[in-house]
C-alpha cells in the first residue's frame, strides 16, 4: 500500500509541474515584446509624405522613439559588377537630401507611435547618393532591446524612350536619335547620357564597343549615331551576355537624374551595294571629258 501511496504522490507532483512549467511557457510568451513598423509607401517621388507606424505588442507600454537612417550603393561597373552599400548615415547629415522626417507622435504608452516622413524636393543626386534607400527603426520604450525597421526607396518619375526604336544602317552611314519622355517632349541632351553595345539588354555599365577592330560604331553626345565602317562580328567573349548576333547593335541613353531610366534601340549594320553610293559630281564630269565619243553638234539657228 505504502508502494503504491508513493507512486500517486510522484504522479500528482509530475502533473502539478507540468502545469506550472506550460503556465510560465505561456505567460512569457505572451510577455514577448514585438515591434513592427509600416509605412504607405515602398517607393516615394518627390515631395511626397507618408506616415510611419509602429505597433508594439507584448508590452503595456506601445510608444516607440523614432530614428531615420539611409545607404547608398554606387552603380555596377565591369571591375565591381556587385557593388556593397555603404555604411549606414543619419538622415539629418544630408541636409534634407533624402527626405526629412517630422511630427513624432511617441509621448501615449497605449496609442501606438506615429512619423511623418515627406522625400526630398528633387530626387536625390546620383552623384553623391546613388541608390539611396531610407530606413526608420522604431525602439520599444517598453524593451530599448526590441526594434523594427521600414524601408523604401525613391522615384524620379522620369520615364523614356528611344525614336527610333530600330533602324537598319549601311556602313559609315549616321542615323539621329531622340530620347522622349511620356508626354512625348524630347529630353534635352544635357540630362542624357548615351552609348552603344554589343549587349542585348543595355545597362548604364553596358561595355562600350565603339572602339577596337571589332567596332560597332559611334554615338555622340546628341544622340547622332555613326555607323562603323564594317558589319560588326560576335561580340567579344569578354562581353555580358546575352549578345546580340552578328551585325546588330544596341543603342541606349540612361538619365543623369536617374539612372535606373533607361531606353535603349535595336540598330542592323549592312553593307551596302557600291550602286547605292553615286559618283561624285567632279568625277563624272572627269569621265565625260576623256570619254571617245565626239561632241555633241551646237544647234543653229534658221535664217
Amino acid at each position: 500500500m505504502k508502494w503504491h501511496k508513493s507512486a500517486r504522490n510522484i504522479l500528482l507532483a509530475m502533473a502539478v509541474a507540468s502545469l506550472w512549467g506550460s503556465g510560465c511557457r505561456s505567460s512569457n510568451t505572451a510577455n514577448q515584446v514585438v515591434v513592427s513598423v509600416s509605412g504607405t509607401a515602398s517607393v516615394m517621388v518627390p515631395t511626397q509624405t507618408q506616415t510611419i507606424t509602429s505597433t508594439v505588442t507584448g508590452a503595456t507600454d506601445v510608444s516607440s522613439t523614432f530614428d531615420c537612417s539611409y545607404t547608398t550603393t554606387p552603380n555596377p561597373t565591369t571591375a565591381t559588377p556587385n557593388p556593397k552599400p555603404s555604411a549606414s548615415a543619419e538622415c539629418t547629415s544630408a541636409n534634407g537630401a533624402v527626405g526629412v522626417m517630422s511630427n513624432i507622435q511617441n509621448t501615449s504608452t497605449t496609442v501606438a507611435s506615429t512619423a511623418t516622413f515627406t522625400a526630398p524636393s528633387v530626387f536625390p543626386d546620383q552623384t553623391k547618393f546613388p541608390n539611396v534607400i531610407v530606413t526608420i527603426t522604431a525602439t520599444s520604450n517598453s524593451d530599448k532591446k526590441k526594434t523594427g525597421k521600414f524601408s523604401f526607396t525613391f522615384d524620379s518619375g522620369i520615364r523614356i524612350g528611344l525614336t527610333p526604336a530600330t533602324a537598319t544602317l549601311g556602313t559609315v552611314e549616321t542615323q539621329q536619335f531622340f530620347a522622349k519622355d511620356f508626354n512625348g517632349l524630347i529630353v534635352p541632351p544635357d540630362q542624357l547620357t548615351w552609348g552603344v553595345t554589343f549587349e542585348v539588354t543595355a545597362r548604364i555599365s553596358s561595355a562600350s564597343c565603339s572602339t577596337g577592330s571589332d567596332s560597332c560604331g559611334s554615338i555622340d553626345k546628341t544622340g547622332l549615331y555613326t555607323a562603323p565602317t564594317a558589319v560588326p562580328t560576335a561580340a567579344p567573349a569578354s562581353t555580358t551576355t546575352p549578345v546580340n548576333a552578328a551585325g546588330i547593335v544596341t543603342v541606349f541613353a540612361f538619365s543623369n537624374v536617374d539612372n535606373a531610366r533607361i531606353a535603349q534601340a535595336a540598330v542592323t549594320i549592312v553593307t551596302l551595294p557600291s550602286a547605292a553610293f553615286p559618283q561624285p559630281l567632279h568625277h563624272r564630269a572627269a569621265c565625260s571629258r576623256t570619254s571617245s565619243s565626239p561632241p555633241p553638234t551646237p544647234l543653229r539657228r534658221s535664217a
